[in-house]
């Protein structure tokens, strides 16, 4: 097999080569090739295969593993040229990471069967992959490239719609949190709200001290005392004012602020069901153009009904034609012999 590994950055301007041969009767070719280009490296390899022709059957069965890296690309080039005894099965996949590129060139010339698999993961965002891919032989053959991946595509999309809806859900709990929260500001501004009515109980009961006390101008003492719980009931009267004011406008804020975030999922969420319902209308398209795309494989033919018994008729015909041919030029010779004998014939 072949291994490669291109440095970050670079640039190998010269295409890469290698070649294979199956070279016994009856034998089997398992090459493996592993390239690895990394960060903003290019590469353009190119492998050839090929044997020479026997009565028996051979087997070619190949297995290709490529890594395009961050901003890289790749151009595999494979050319294979087979006699008519080889069974030609190969798998070849492909990883690209984010804005990099993976470039596929094919040529598969005669072989009994060719079965070819490459596969390429479009692991990053901008990645991408272009497929080429040319067969001639002269016997059916598989080739399902198309269609795999297809079912690639498919398989990216499904995963989005999952992502999408565990998105969905993240959003539904954290909804319910702030609503919960926002509960639990209310009830406790519930609760200073039952302390008022209790602060101006106290506060009724500071009067009545107050007027008892003005009767009996000799109690100094307990004048005072009702004058520091008169301080006392303000600065509390105070304290709660102001702490109510803070819940007032805490509550006001996180009201605010649900009816934001609310409106804000609202809209997600209809942008989310509008691009579900638009990713689930692709992967339906996808799926049908799938099955279609089965349906043609499975119906296409290389050649036409009875071709092969038109073309033994043709040459059947060829030979015959081919045999008048020769009579018609060895009577044509038979007559210039003649003409020629009764010149000289003449002339004496």
């Amino acid at each position: 097999g072949s291994y490669v590994y291109v440095p970050p950055g670079v640039s190998v301007e010269i295409p890469l080569q290698s070649y294979f041969r199956l070279n016994a009767p009856g034998a089997g070719q398992f090459e493996h090739t592993l390239i690895i280009v990394d960060e903003g490296a290019d590469l353009h390899f190119i492998e050839g295969c090929s044997a020479p022709k026997y009565n028996i059957a051979n087997l070619h069965a190949g297995c290709v593993e490529l890594y395009v890296g961050k901003k890289a690309k790749l151009r595999y080039s494979t050319i294979e040229n087979w006699s008519k005894n080889m069974y030609n099965l190969n798998t070849k996949r492909a990883t690209v990471e984010e804005d990099g590129v993976m470039e596929w060139v094919s040529g598969s010339f005669g072989s009994h069967v060719s079965y070819l698999y490459p596969m390429t993961i479009l692991k990053g965002d901008n990645s991408r992959m272009d497929f080429e891919s040319r067969f001639l032989n002269n016997h059916a053959f598989g080739n399902d490239n198309l269609l795999r991946q297809i079912s690639s595509v498919v398989e990216k999309y499904q995963t989005m719609i999952s992502e999408f809806a565990n998105y969905h859900l993240v959003q539904k709990d954290l909804q319910a949190n702030s609503q919960d929260i926002t509960t639990r500001a209310k009830s406790i501004y519930s609760v200073f709200e039952s302390l008022r009515p209790v602060m101006n109980r106290l506060h009724h009961v500071r009067i009545l001290q107050q007027i008892e006390v003005s009767k009996n101008e000799a109690i100094k003492s307990v004048q005072d005392s009702v004058t520091d719980m008169d301080n006392l009931i303000n600065a509390a009267n105070n304290s709660l004012d102001n702490m109510q004011a803070v819940l007032e406008s805490f509550i006001k804020d996180t009201d605010d602020m649900l009816k934001k975030f609310t409106r804000s999922i609202t809209r997600d969420n209809e942008a989310m069901v509008s691009l579900k319902n638009d990713k689930e209308l692709i992967l339906g398209d996808l799926n049908n153009g799938k099955s279609t795309i089965e349906q043609a494989f499975q119906t296409f033919t290389v050649f036409p009904n009875n071709f092969q018994n038109k073309c033994v008729v043709i040459q059947q015909n060829l030979q015959e034609f081919m045999r008048l041919n020769s009579e018609i030029s060895m009577f044509a010779n038979e007559l210039e012999s003649e003409k020629i004998a009764l010149s000289q014939q003449k002339t004496h």
